[in-house]
């Protein structure tokens, strides 16, 4: 047993690197969003079609990749794609390396003397936000 301690942070983290591959696929091979009812008909392709934009649709392609002039842009998708995955895979192994590990008893002191309190601030402050904004 001692050899799958760490299973589930792998796991989250395999999880979240699939979600990170299938959001760069998405990206990639979207079709342009339908005009909403009443829009322009001589609007161009890449105008944005309601409030949101083009641009939220997606939170993962909110930066679009600067095009390379001298590469074919069949070749150009996978290099930005592949270049994101190994980015956040170098993220995900240096932060894992670089901050120590942190004991069970460490974690719950910590969830409940800081975090606890912090997020009731928080949902006090958020309440009173909301009654003063809209009255």
């Amino acid at each position: 047993m001692k050899r799958f301690e760490n299973l589930g942070i792998h796991l989250a983290g395999l999880a979240l690197a699939a979600m990170f591959c299938c959001t760069g696929l998405s990206a990639q091979q979207a079709a342009p969003a339908p005009a909403p009812n009443g829009a322009a008909k001589d609007a161009p392709a890449d105008a944005p079609s309601d409030k949101v934009g083009k641009e939220m649709q997606n939170p993962f392609a909110a930066v679009p990749a600067p095009p390379l002039p001298a590469v074919a842009p069949v070749i150009q998708g996978p290099f930005w794609f592949l270049g994101k995955v190994f980015f956040i895979i170098f993220f995900y192994v240096w932060t894992r390396s670089t901050l120590p590990r942190m004991r069970y008893d460490q974690l719950m002191s910590f969830g409940w003397k800081l975090l606890l309190p912090v997020s009731l601030l928080n949902l006090v402050v958020t309440a009173l936000w909301i009654v003063v904004r809209h009255p």
